[in-house]
């Protein structure tokens, strides 16, 4: 009965434990183009590298910041992330200017995060931002 008991209790606990290695921000249903970026006047700053904007969607609301990584050549390289922080996925939301246009961070715990090398520099956030996928097609970006 002991044996019982104590493989009850570990695999309860391993069980509990699983669930804190997850990313706290869910995933969201948000999939959207946005199109003509080139030459659409409302999306000037995702037409040079490290610069982005914020579009409404995300989990609860806290808006997607679609940032321009590169152009190179023939290739152009979008992001686009959930603004909600990992670490205080129920009331805060990481923040972007244009003039730390390399990092996102939050406003409460203060965790910063690399958007180019796409990692959390620091804070207490175990967890990098939420990522969307992203397909850039003849001048429209799918964001999903």
């Amino acid at each position: 009965m002991r044996e019982i008991m104590l493989f009850s209790t570990l695999l309860v606990l391993s069980l509990a434990s699983c669930k804190k290695d997850e990313n706290p921000v869910p995933e969201t249903s948000d999939d959207f183009w946005i199109y003509n970026i080139e030459s659409d006047p409302q999306y000037a700053k995702l037409t040079a590298p490290y610069n982005g904007i914020v579009v409404t969607g995300g989990y609860k609301s806290n808006g997607i910041l679609v940032y321009r990584l590169k152009i190179d050549n023939e290739i152009d390289d979008f992001v686009a992330y959930d603004r909600t922080c990992p670490y205080e996925a129920s009331t805060c939301k990481m923040t972007w200017t244009s003039n730390d246009c390399f990092y996102c961070t939050c406003t409460c715990c203060k965790s910063k995060y690399n958007l180019v090398g796409e990692y959390m520099e620091n804070g207490p956030s175990e967890y990098p931002m939420k990522r969307y996928t992203c397909e850039f097609i003849d001048g429209n970006l799918h964001i999903y």
